[in-house]
């Protein structure tokens, strides 16, 4: 959806019996010159390059001491596909061979610089190996955890409630009516990219609200062209709904009624340029203002029958093209700033048409899951909500929902609807369908007036499934939150496994774990990243959804 913008723009243990000569354990538009925000264009620092957000992303390295010298569990937490060398180089001259428990229950091996020896392939993430330390006081300094994509999904999904204004910013007090809600994640526009607005303290405001420690999204539309941005050329003709306009690559009218809106050949390399290359585009304007990330709309101009259609006149994929696009973007930002976040709002199904488009996006924004509204309205017109969705449309946007969350993608829910029952109903379709949402008006012009009633449940936690086939001895490394009692940690395969072990680094003993029998256990609760040693008893057990805790 977007607002008009007219004049004013807007652990691991060896069983008993292994213990001997085999010790292997894996772990496993605005007043020219005053500022939005009040203050100053002088007084807003250089940005030469994307500033750091003020609402970081979890830790990407953790360190951790190996003492004292003997054997230890070492949970792998980089990327998959390392070699051994590699993951092991934090502990480098500090030990003397690693083990590793293969599927086939045979045991791997690496002993350092003797590649003669060693037999163990690369390590994958969340593998548990078993270390010999030789050296006193050794420490594993800076491992990866998270890569960027993880950190900037994990970063996300921390986010519990948000909200979406894109008209009304140069209004006295709507930045400060922004910055003094509670909202963690904002969504807002590039106001300077307007036509009569280049001199609104864009940066100031992004400044304003990072000071208060929100998350703030810029909103892009580039799947249509809008006339009131600084970018449309005085020698420009807008097209109709059956000729192309003037650049060419302006293809037709908007098909869902917003004036000044005209979907483009996206792929077309002059609006790219406007976008993304040019020396003023967009993504740049939006670095250098210090926003964290974008809000992409008209992802679905793929869809348009007229983009199609000039898309197949050329022999072009529209649906590539358009991922092509948008990793485009990603690359970009990603390049000044590994943090920076996109997230396409609508066209769900793209990532069904191009599935590798999942890989390239940090989360999905989707409108009217409940009720839409009209375009062109005002707000508290009757028609900037209300408007229900059809039931069939709402069932194939949550069974599309499945693909994004499977990712470990956060969705944030868009309805607008004025009717207190209507904007109830919308909250609570969004929340059981593992989206965060936020009812508002078509206009977006202001902050909601119909928020929570209570707050949102917090988001579904990135999950990941484990492979524990065949029966016998298994690695499992607990990826959830620290202070986790062993039966709970190991719910997901209740009746699958017999006993498990754990190994304590600090006193070099094992502790055991048997499900139902508190008599003979004695393993206390897990901590994150424990390696646990489990004796599986059935064929084709799989692990699914252990939390994976930021």
């Amino acid at each position: 959806m977007k607002g008009h913008l007219l004049a004013a723009p807007i652990s691991v243990a060896l069983p008993l019996a292994m213990v001997g000569a085999l010790l292997v354990i894996v772990a496993c538009t605005p007043r020219e010159g005053r500022s939005a925000a009040g203050v100053d264009r002088a007084g807003v620092a250089s940005l030469p390059d994307a500033p750091a957000s003020v609402y970081p992303p979890p830790e990407t390295v953790r360190s951790f001491d190996l003492l004292t010298p003997g054997w230890h569990s070492f949970v792998w937490t980089g990327p998959s596909t390392t070699e051994p060398s590699t993951a092991l180089g934090c502990i480098a001259d500090d030990y003397a061979i690693a083990y590793r428990l293969a599927s086939n229950q045979t045991y791997q091996q690496y002993v350092p610089g003797r590649t003669d020896l060693s037999n163990m392939g690369a390590v994958a993430k969340y593998e548990s190996l078993w270390v010999l330390i030789t050296a006193d006081g050794a420490r594993c300094q800076g491992m990866p955890v998270h890569s960027p994509q993880e950190a900037r999904r994990l970063n996300l999904r921390r986010v519990k409630s948000w909200a979406y204004q894109i008209q009304g910013l140069e209004e006295e007090g709507a930045i400060d009516a922004l910055a003094d809600s509670d909202y963690e994640l904002v969504v807002t526009e590039p106001v300077r990219s307007v036509k009569g607005a280049e001199g609104f303290d864009t940066a100031g405001m992004v400044a304003r609200l990072h000071q208060e420690g929100k998350l703030v999204l810029t909103y892009l539309d580039i799947g249509e062209a809008e006339d009131y941005r600084a970018y449309w050329g005085d020698d420009w003709v807008a097209p109709s709904a059956d000729q192309p306009g003037e650049p060419d690559f302006l293809i037709t009218v908007d098909p869902d009624g917003w004036s000044g809106n005209y979907p483009v050949a996206f792929w077309d390399e002059r609006w790219k340029d406007i976008v993304i290359r040019g020396e003023n585009s967009l993504i740049d304007m939006v670095l250098d203002d210090g926003f964290d990330g974008v809000y992409l709309d008209w992802i679905e101009a793929y869809q348009d029958e007229n983009v199609a259609a000039a898309a197949a006149r050329l022999g072009i994929d529209p649906a590539h093209e358009m991922v092509a696009f948008i990793q485009e973007i990603a690359e970009h930002g990603r390049g000044r700033s590994q943090s920076f976040l996109v997230i396409p709002q609508n066209a769900a199904e793209l990532a069904q048409e191009v599935p590798e488009y999942l890989d390239i996006i940090d989360g999905l924004g989707q409108e009217d899951l409940s009720f839409g509204g009209a375009a062109d309205t005002d707000w508290g017109d009757p028609m900037s909500g209300d408007i229900p969705t059809a039931p069939d449309e709402q069932e194939y946007l949550l069974e599309l929902f499945d693909l994004y969350l499977g990712a470990g993608l956060p969705i944030f829910c868009i309805d607008y609807a004025i009717n207190q029952p209507n904007v109830q109903a919308a909250y609570a379709t969004a929340s059981d369908a593992g989206c965060l949402g936020y009812v508002t008006q078509t206009p977006l012009s202001r902050l909601t007036q119909t928020p929570p009633l209570s707050p949102p449940l917090p988001p579904r936690p990135p999950a990941r499934d484990l492979d524990l086939s065949p029966a016998g001895w298994h690695s499992l490394v607990w990826t959830g939150p620290s202070g986790t009692d062993p039966a709970t940690a190991l719910a997901c395969i209740d009746g699958s496994y017999a006993v498990a072990y754990r190994w304590l680094d600090s006193t070099h003993t094992f502790q055991r774990w048997v499900p139902g029998r508190p008599d003979i256990s004695d393993m206390d609760t897990l901590s994150k990243y424990d390696s646990l040693l489990v004796l599986i008893t059935d064929s084709s057990v799989q692990c699914v959804g252990m939390p994976i805790e930021p």
